[in-house]
């Protein structure tokens, strides 16, 4: 295995771990982009595209770990930085089951590279923003993550409740959840579907299964 870094990350290898539990179904999971029916819809943000200047410059309210601070992708747009984006419901179970082990990476990742790379999770579907972050860095706490220590300042969670993060990064119909890697121009250098999409419950998708999500976004 190659190791955990800054520049595994740009390399952004395609290493999908496949899931395998019988409760799974790949039904609506196809990380093809643009998705398979939409080849000619040039809305969709896929590898090699660049975030405009007005998605790039937007401010997005930090609901966790930052209550109340903001961001613009644009704010990331420093040499040798690269940017990891979620995109995640509180009401899949999928996502949820991930979400922990995106807070474990971000933290190793973040702490590894010296604040180079940056996570940020984009949270809809209901419910606190914050609550549901801090239970994400749990899980991560839970499953041994990051050395066992609980993230505190990765990733960084917003609330997208009028899902414009979504439509202009994840255009529908991409399944969820997913995930895009910007490089240092805000170019998207990876777009992909996380391991545990198509399980209907939370168990269902095993440790073995959701740590896959490591794999895919850093080797």
């Amino acid at each position: 295995m190659m190791p955990r870094t800054t520049t595994a990350i740009l390399s952004a290898l395609l290493a999908a771990t496949t899931p395998h539990a019988s409760a799974q179904t790949t039904v609506g999971c196809d990380a093809s982009c643009p998705p398979a029916g939409y080849e000619s819809d040039s809305s969709h943000l896929c590898p090699g595209s660049s975030v405009s200047a007005f998605q790039s410059t937007r401010e997005h309210v930090i609901c966790h770990p930052t209550p109340g601070t903001s961001f613009s992708f644009d704010s990331f747009r420093l040499p040798g930085s690269v940017t990891v984006l979620a995109n995640y419901y509180t009401g899949c179970e999928a996502g949820r089951r991930e979400s922990g082990v995106f807070a474990g990476i971000a933290q190793r990742i973040h702490d590894e590279t010296g604040g180079k790379i940056n996570f940020v999770s984009s949270l809809k579907g209901g419910g606190s923003c914050e609550l549901w972050a801090g239970v994400y860095q749990s899980d991560a706490l839970s499953m041994g993550l990051n050395g066992g220590v609980k993230p505190s300042s990765q990733p960084l969670t917003i609330t997208d409740v009028n899902y414009d993060v979504r439509d202009f990064f994840f255009t529908p119909p991409y399944p969820h959840p997913s995930y895009i890697i910007l490089d240092e121009n805000l170019e998207v250098t990876y777009k992909s579907v996380g391991p545990c999409c198509g399980y209907v419950s939370y168990y269902d998708c095993t440790d073995e299964v959701a740590l896959g999500l490591d794999g895919m976004l850093t080797e």
